[in-house]
Parts: structure tokens; sequence; C-alpha cells
């Protein structure tokens, strides 16, 4: 059998790692407002339910398509549901869809690598 050479690898500790990764991070202004976006629509999806009064499937049936004012931020639907209320409990679909996304498209990347470089080629 042939002995197989091994180089030899550092190995650079998490808490180094991720001073890295931030350091990287914290220069790119579009990074950081993208960072800022991305914890502020999870703070919403947390924190839906103490953001608004009442569940998005509320129907004001007194309060149907009303314009924009302080009760109703962005007014209601023709069923009289409050449309902001929809929004913010909207942003839970919205952030599990996306996550769901990159983790399918991160799992079915790593499958077609792992066949493209085992098997060569084009």
């Amino acid at each position: 059998m042939k002995e197989t050479s091994r180089q030899n690898v550092e190995f650079i500790p998490r808490e180094k790692q991720l001073k890295t990764i931030w350091k990287t991070l914290h220069k790119s202004r579009t990074a950081m407002f993208g960072l800022c976006v991305l914890a502020f629509l999870a703070l919403v999806a947390i924190f839906a339910d103490l953001i608004v009064p009442y569940s998005k499937a509320t129907e004001l049936s007194l309060d149907v398509l009303v314009s924009p004012c302080a009760a109703h931020p962005f007014g209601t639907d023709d069923l009289g549901r409050d449309v902001f209320a929809r929004v913010v409990h909207g942003t839970r679909y919205s952030l599990l869809v996306g996550v769901s996304v990159s983790f399918l498209s991160l799992f079915v990347s790593m499958i077609l690598a792992s066949l493209a470089s085992y098997y060569g080629g084009k």
C-alpha cells in the first residue's frame, strides 16, 4: 500500500475565526446594511404578536377598505383585515422560506459538487 502524505493543516480557534469574519463584514457597508435588515426582520418575526394587537386573520367588519391612519398604518383590505398585521406576521413565513431555500440549494450544490469532483470532466 502506498502511504499518502498529509499536509500540515493549521487549525484556527473558533473565536479567532469569528473575529476574522466580523472584521471582514464590518469593512463592507453593504454587508452591514444587509445584516441590519436581516436582524430587524428577525426581530419583527420574533415579536410579531407584541407589535400588532391582533392576528393577521382578524376581520374588523366595521373597518372595510380604510385608508392608512393611526389605528391601521397600512389600512385595511376589502374583508376588513389590517394589512400591517398581515405584513408583520408574514415576515415569519418569508424568513422561513428564504432560509429553507438557502439550505436546500446548499444541499443540492454539495451533492453536485461531490459528484463532479468524483467523476471529473465537465
